[in-house]
């Protein structure tokens, strides 16, 4: 008993003592900028386990043992701060926002790094901020958002590809368009559907859910796609879905639903200014007393006021519903996390019968096994389906008869068949559309083997290195040139760091960086570099074999010689601000080098020509006011590219497209044609003129003679426009009060062409093609007019050759996206607007178009394409 009653004392002794010598300390953690209270915050005693957070008032208390010295406040987006205690019992704390835009981590070809230590061309979309647009795929979200990425939308066909290029068009007969790279593993996606539906090709990125990605990487220079060797001649994507976390398990809904229609159709003529056209264009030709029927045209010969009007655009476009609705589940422990999510997207295109629907469902695990060691998968399903219509460069298409058809032809006959015009093989648009079905299976541009290596080096945080080293071989080369070797060496120095730059307050980051590093291009057929055998070559009634490509072993890569130097600065640590010049110079070209007959063979490719792109790309973000109830954050990118072809087999040049042209010394991406003076107005003016055709009357077009023969022929083509812009970009404004939210996103496009082979077949007034209104405004004799000519059947003098006539100026400024939303807790509802206003003077459907989808020879032509829609929707974040 003795022995336990002095153990007690001993005891109360020894904890009174702790006691004295222990104290409690209690203050307030608020943030600098306005003094608001900070919950949350982390309050540590240093060097111990001892802790608590700070309530919702921003107030704290904490034990705090003898012999301690020092408190740690730590708080997500905000610096840590270490406070002495000294003899303090209450201690009060401000916390400086941190500088999020150079700490943050961001992904880098296999690793990741702060961004402020980047000696490379690397740019990051998170993909929060593109949260609940009704896009398809993840390369729709690139879209005016990354400094010399140029993303178009070639067709409006719900699931088609879209043709994305970084720093302009890297070749000519390989593919041009970048690596994606999806949690490390190489995206295969090319298109191989070999069903004829057109310019348009399906697209593999289509199959990811965005909601399922926490951030999009873009890889621009040598130093940052170098790593990808002999895939990134045409820069890198890198996406990142979304893991797991060690925090209580978070479920997330996420739905909305939109209405889509067409904001923009091309007018044509009403069915009895059809058929006086065509009369009109008869007699033109054959003489004022022949009618259609002598020429074998049925059912023409009608007095026009007794024609009825079917409007086709008003029967094919719709208001079409578009909807997604996705479920996702994150959380787990200090061991195993996870990320569960499973969605739908349906989207009905705005024209009839046309949609596409994909099913997702997706888990990530990641595992900490030990210290050193932690286990990393996931599972991602998706399927996906479509109902494709023939369109785009396709006369057969739905959309392209709806304007070609004319409209002087009923929607359905009496006896309920469809409409169809005698006198032409177009079919009516409706049974088009209803009475075509493509259903589309793809397996999937191979083997490859690489090694790589990369060493990066940082003194005192100022003086950056880094330098990689990729060697590919692929079974795609000949076996001469199966290996190829590409290096990269980049360098930064961080300014802002040496003491001359200390004290200059309003600077409060700048950096230099230049990189220099050759990556390769292997995106050719599977085949090119074998010879090869191909049936049909019968003789004497036998089947036969015959030798169908003429190999080279001495194929090799397509590399690219990237230099770049930028200047990065921060001003008042709210406005970022990147200024980068780059040049890439693509070598050794896959091109087809042409052959004499009698070799047997046209032509075999080889390593020939030389691209240059080169371009200026300013980036700005400014987080330009962030207060407890309103915040403003800008971002505005521009780029200044500039495309030339350098070198070509022999300096030939060769057309591609309707009116594309590849030369040396010209864009990429170039228009060759006729130069339109005016058009004749009497015989005299047509005698004093250089002779165009013995069948050339007043209303016809005169073209310029630009070799001054006195004759017009091909020798008078030049170039008369290019589809490489002069300067792109995009600018959005975030913009928070309260618990309103508004997001407001422009893409601009300036300094661009277009060739409108649309108008060339709907003003054509040459055949029996339903006609623009335009052409209403016609010449006559008593209507004398300067920019459309004469309606002549068949088309003797040629007026609707390639000229400037077709080509327009392509240059838009388009109000991408608008979302005004309010947060209620943890959920959040919105509503928004897609394409709703384009100011442009192009007079097709949509300036961004191309027809040919993804091409690198014949981009900027639009023939006949299904149209950008215009989507309204609403929709709810919930968070469980």
């Amino acid at each position: 008993m003795r022995k336990l009653l002095l153990l007690l004392m001993a005891f109360t002794v020894s904890a009174a003592q702790v006691f004295a010598q222990g104290k409690v300390v209690t203050g307030k953690v608020s943030d600098e900028k306005d003094g608001a209270p900070l919950n949350g915050v982390s309050v540590v005693v240093k060097g111990t386990s001892i802790g608590t957070t700070t309530s919702k008032d921003g107030l704290f208390s904490i034990n705090v043992p003898a012999g301690a010295t020092t408190l740690v406040f730590s708080f997500v987006d905000f610096t840590s701060t270490e406070v002495v205690i000294g003899g303090k019992s209450v201690i009060n704390v401000a916390l400086t926002s941190e500088d999020k835009a150079m700490s943050e981590v961001v992904v880098v070809g296999y690793g990741t790094q702060r961004k402020r230590d980047l000696t490379g061309s690397v740019t990051q979309v998170k993909a929060a901020d593109l949260q609940n647009r009704p896009i398809q795929g993840p390369d729709q979200a690139l879209r005016g958002q990354v400094a010399g990425v140029t993303v178009t939308q070639s067709s409006g066909t719900p699931g088609a590809s879209l043709n994305v290029n970084i720093r302009g068009t890297g070749s000519i007969n390989a593919s041009s368009q970048p690596l994606y790279v999806v949690d490390g593993i190489p995206l295969n996606t090319g298109s191989y559907s070999q069903i004829g539906v057109g310019g348009q090709t399906l697209n593999s990125l289509a199959d990811i859910n965005p909601n399922e990605i926490e951030s999009y990487e873009v890889l621009k220079d040598a130093a940052a796609v170098a790593i990808y060797g002999s895939r990134a001649a045409n820069g890198v994507v890198l996406i990142t879905t979304k893991r797991g976390a060690n925090k209580k398990t978070k479920v997330n809904v996420n739905s909305y639903y939109g209405i889509s229609d067409a904001y923009n159709t091309i007018p044509v003529l009403t069915g009895p200014q059809y058929v006086e056209l065509l009369q009109e264009g008869v007699r033109e030709r054959y003489g004022a007393t022949i009618v259609p029927s002598q020429l074998g045209l049925v059912g023409l010969n009608n007095a026009p006021s007794t024609y009825p009007t079917t409007n086709w655009q008003d029967l094919i476009f719709r208001q079409a519903t578009i909807k997604s609705m996705d479920v996702n589940a994150q959380g787990g422990n200090d061991k195993t996390r996870f990320f569960i999510s499973g969605g739908v997207f349906d989207q009905n295109g705005i024209v009839i019968n046309s949609n596409f629907k994909r099913y997702n469902f997706r888990i990530n695990l990641d595992n900490t096994i030990t210290d050193k060691l932690k286990l990393t998968g996931g599972i991602a399903l998706s399927r996906s389906e479509s109902n494709r219509l023939r369109n785009d460069n396709n006369i057969y298409g739905v959309v392209s008869t709806s304007l070609l058809l004319g409209s002087h032809i009923p929607a359905y006959n009496p006896n309920g068949t469809y409409g169809r015009d005698p006198n032409a093989s177009i079919e009516n648009p409706l049974a088009n559309a209803f009475e075509v079905t493509n259903a589309i299976r793809n397996n999937r541009s191979w083997g490859l083997v690489g090694y790589i290596g990369r060493v990066n080096y940082a003194y005192k945080g100022r003086y950056l290195f880094s330098a990689s080293l990729r060697r590919d071989g692929s079974s795609r080369f000949g076996a001469n040139r199966r290996w190829g070797t590409f290096p990269s060496i980049s360098g930064a120095w961080r300014l802002k760091e040496e003491s001359f730059l200390s004290n200059v307050n309003f600077l409060s980051d700048l950096k230099i960086r230049a990189s220099y590093g050759i990556a390769g291009n292997a995106n050719i057929a599977d085949f090119a570099s074998l010879p090869l055998v191909g049936a049909g070559a019968n003789y004497i009634q036998g089947a036969g074999l015959a030798p169908s490509q003429l190999g080279n072993p001495n194929l090799g890569w397509e590399e690219a010689e990237q230099t770049d130097i930028a200047l990065e600065f921060q001003l008042f640590k709210k406005i970022n601000i990147i200024a980068e010049y780059y040049v890439k110079n693509t070598n050794n070209l896959l091109l087809a080098k042409p052959l004499v007959g009698a070799s047997g063979f046209t032509s075999v490719t080889e390593n020939i020509g030389k691209l240059q792109n080169k371009g200026v790309e300013i980036s700005i973000n400014g987080d330009l006011i962030r207060k407890k109830d309103f915040s403003w954050n800008t971002n505005f990118n521009i780029t200044f590219p500039d495309n030339k072809v350098v070198k070509l087999f022999n300096g030939v040049p060769f057309a591609s497209g309707f009116a594309s042209w590849v030369q040396e010394g010209e864009d990429l991406g170039s228009f060759r044609g006729f130069v339109m003076k005016g058009i004749f107005q009497n015989a005299a003016q047509i005698a004093a003129a250089p002779t165009h055709s013995s069948a050339t009357r007043p209303g016809d077009v005169e073209f310029e003679d630009l070799n001054k023969d006195g004759r017009i022929t091909s020798d008078d083509q030049r170039i008369i426009g290019s589809a490489v812009p002069d300067w792109f970009g995009g600018f959005t404004n975030d913009i928070t009060y309260k618990k309103f939210s508004l997001n407001v996103f422009f893409q601009f496009v300036q300094g661009n062409e277009i060739y409108n082979n649309t108008r060339s077949f709907g003003e054509g007034m040459n055949g029996v093609f339903g006609q623009a209104a335009t052409t209403w405004d016609r010449w006559t004799p008593s209507k004398p007019s300067t920019t459309t000519p004469r309606a002549v059947f068949g088309d003797p003098s040629n007026n609707r050759r390639v000229s400037t006539r077709w080509v327009e100026d392509g240059s838009f400024v388009r109000l991408k996206n608008i979302v005004l939303s309010y947060t209620v807790g943890k959920s959040r509802v919105f509503i928004q607007a897609e394409n709703l206003k384009t100011w442009t003077k192009y007079k097709g459907f949509d300036p961004e178009v191309s027809t040919f989808s993804i091409t690198n020879t014949a981009p900027g032509t639009d023939f006949l394409t299904y149209p950008q829609a215009r989507t309204f929707s609403f929709g709810v974040n919930v968070t469980l």
